[in-house]
């Protein structure tokens, strides 16, 4: 069964010429409630990206997409289930390849390499789904493990505790001495 991704904006890398281009993009009520419904969570209040498109020389098979990613979102609580919002302000980059291979160094891409980027690739399509992407790395760059600031958990011997990793370090080096 295909199905239609929530957040799909398909973009024609063919029309890119050599001179770089900003590309906004937005996701609609619709599609941040299907993308609230897949990620489980309470809801997207904004989604937002501006893709810089960067075409490399001509023999090179790469492109690379700048990416800034802005999102507000809802969450619960792992332990309250009290709701908690969350901005997501990431900017990223990827690199778009015809060919399977690596990327030689043209263009600075040893340097992208050193940064946060991956490589997709798109086969012999000039087509790609770059909201499927934004909506990818959302999902990435979302707390796992959402956690109100004042979140107190039970652990079963009628003691209640905040859980702060800090705060554990702290009485674990109590302990120890």
């Amino acid at each position: 069964m295909i199905t239609t991704p929530e957040f799909s904006r398909l973009i024609d890398t063919s029309f890119f010429n050599k001179e770089k281009k900003a590309i906004p993009f937005s996701a609609h009520q619709e599609e941040r409630d299907a993308l609230a419904n897949r990620f489980h969570i309470l809801s997207i209040e904004s989604l937002e990206a501006t893709v810089d498109v960067i075409p490399l020389k001509a023999q090179d098979p790469f492109m690379r997409f700048d990416i800034h990613l802005r999102a507000t979102l809802t969450q619960q609580c792992v332990i309250s289930l009290q709701p908690i919002q969350e901005k997501i302000d990431e900017t990223f980059s990827i690199l778009l390849s015809h060919q399977e291979e690596e990327p030689q160094d043209s263009m600075g891409l040893l340097e992208l390499a050193e940064e946060k980027h991956e490589v997709f690739y798109m086969g012999h399509a000039d087509m790609i789904d770059i909201g499927e992407i934004l909506s990818q790395y959302l999902s990435l760059f979302m707390a796992p493990y959402p956690r109100h600031r004042d979140a107190i958990l039970d652990q079963g011997d009628g003691v209640q505790t905040n859980l702060s990793p800090l705060h554990q370090l702290k009485d674990l080096k109590k302990d120890l001495s």
